[in-house]
């Protein structure tokens, strides 16, 4: 994963639930 995933998963940490949904439509762009 690039390292502003890695960032974002930081600020994401609470909605980790969420999380994966968001990476998905990350990788898909």
């Amino acid at each position: 994963m690039a390292p502003t995933a890695a960032a974002h998963g930081t600020a994401m940490a609470t909605d980790r639930q969420s999380w994966p949904t968001e990476a998905e439509q990350l990788s898909q762009r």
